[in-house]
């Protein structure tokens, strides 16, 4: 790894650190020094790559957002006092098959779905660094199954 004492050419600290990644271009100096302390800042535990081979232990192919880059995917999201940096979220599709279907009696009318997977939720939750902040988030396709 390069010693950030010694090294300031961006070039050097982009082969390094597998800059740029696929389909992002970045031309001004500024934006690619950011994007190098970035992931010099996260390496070990926080890059996307390390959160995407986890998935994949979990037959998981998800799409990740990190607020920074994606802030359009966290409209809705009530951030508090809490620094939105820190956020990024796991957008993961579910099978239909993994959907269980619970109906209720009484006062709702829609189907209850469940499909959180509670070993994958707690790996994540457990190896995602402290002072950030994870959000799961599940698609379901239902086209098969309106009654």
């Amino acid at each position: 790894a390069l010693d950030p004492m010694h090294t300031d050419n961006l070039d050097d600290w982009e082969a390094d650190l597998g800059l740029p990644e696929a389909g992002l271009v970045i031309d001004e100096p500024e934006m690619r020094r950011r994007e190098i302390w970035r992931l010099y800042g996260n390496e070990g535990g926080c890059c996307e790559s390390y959160f995407v081979h986890l998935c994949a232990l979990f037959k998981v192919s998800p799409n990740f957002y990190e607020y920074y880059k994606n802030p359009e995917e966290f409209e809705n999201i009530e951030f508090g006092s809490d620094d939105p940096n820190f956020y990024f979220k796991i957008k993961s599709d579910v099978m239909l098959g993994e959907v269980e279907y619970m109906y209720c009696d009484g006062f709702c009318t829609d189907r209850l779905l469940d499909f959180g997977d509670t070993n994958y939720e707690k790996m994540l939750q457990r190896v995602k660094p402290s002072h950030t902040k994870l959000i799961l988030e599940y698609e379901v396709d239902d086209a098969e199954n309106n009654d």
